[in-house]
Parts: structure tokens; sequence; C-alpha cells
């Protein structure tokens, strides 16, 4: 009789065990059905301005705003760095589109997304009354969306932001203002995206 209760126990807890290991493996995957992304460091290509610290606030900025959208899951920069290495890419993170696609296949990103600010101006103007000038900057903001998988282009677009006015404020470093052109230029760029992918 004891000979017997062995394998019924043995087929339930078997049973149990293949259970658990089901619902464990649901409760883990709290980020099905988001679209996954790998977002790149922007490159900041102006002439004067080239602190990197512009493309890579301006990417931070388009990540905040896509991440208001609950349909996205973003790749951290963290793995993305590690990946860099494995592929002994720049750790710049500016790519182009080839190495791009590889960084998004090994981060099982189903879109790469890529950012290049392209222009920048600045524009200062004598108040009507008293001493006192203004200041502000534009920067232009490229951003690239590709299907990692079939390498095709599913958003790409430029769109201008405008820093604050600033009364005042020194020509010689221009660079905040122009990371606050950007970064505006980001978030609208990232409502558009929420809304055509």
């Amino acid at each position: 009789m004891k000979l017997k209760i062995y394998p019924i126990m043995f087929i339930l807890l078997s049973m149990l065990f293949l259970a658990f290991s089901a619902y464990s493996k649901e409760s883990l995957t709290p980020n099905e059905g988001k679209i996954r992304i790998a977002v790149l460091d922007f490159k900041n290509s102006l002439k004067k301005n080239t602190d990197a610290q512009i493309g890579i606030s301006a990417s931070q900025s388009f990540i905040g705003g896509i991440l208001k959208s609950e349909q996205f899951e973003i790749i951290n920069r963290t793995q993305i760095k590690s990946i860099l290495n494995e592929l002994n890419f720049s750790q710049t993170g500016y790519v182009d589109s080839e190495q791009a696609l590889k960084i998004g296949k090994l981060a099982s990103a189903k879109y790469i997304v890529t950012g290049e600010i392209t222009k920048g101006t600045w524009e200062k103007m004598k108040k009507k009354y008293g001493n006192d000038t203004q200041i502000w900057a534009k920067a232009t903001l490229l951003v690239t969306i590709t299907e990692v998988e079939t390498g095709k282009i599913v958003f790409s677009e430029n769109i201008d932001g405008m820093s604050q006015e600033y009364t005042n404020w020194t020509d010689s470093d221009m660079t905040p203002l122009f990371t606050e052109a950007a970064r505006e230029a980001a978030k609208i760029l990232a409502e558009k995206v929420i809304n055509e992918l």
C-alpha cells in the first residue's frame, strides 16, 4: 500500500511544481505588452557649444516624455553602455545606423531611437527701456526611430525648441540655454512619438 502512495505523491508534486513555475513566470513579466525601446544618447553637433551633455540631457528629456505613456519600456543607459562595451563600440554612444541596430538586437528592443542636435542659434535684443538686454536660444533636434527587426525607419522628424528669455545673460557660455532649448524640442518630439507609434 505504501508503495502505491509514492507515485501519486510524485505526480501531485510535479503538477504543483509546473503550475507554480507557470504562475511565477507570468508574475515576473510585468512589462508584457509594452513596446521595448532603446534610446541612445543624442549627439550634439553644434559647432561652438560642443558639450556632449547637451545631447545627453535632450535624450533624457525625450525618455521622460515618452514614459508619460505606459505603452513603452525603456532600456536603461547602464544596459546600453554594457552592450557598447561588449561590441567594442565607442563609449560616447554615437554610433552609425548599422551599429545602432546591433545594439537594439542585443537589447531585445523593438525600436532603437537615435537623435542629433543639428543646429543652434541665439538672439540678443536690447529692451526698449533701460540698458537691459534679453537673450534666448533655439536648438534643432532630429530624432529617428528604427524598427530593429526590419531596419525600417518608422519615425524621423526635426523640430525646434526654444529656451526662455533671460535678461542680461552673458553670451560667453550659451550651453545652459542650448541645453534648455534641446530639452524642449525633445519633449515635443516625445509627444509626437506617443501619438504615432
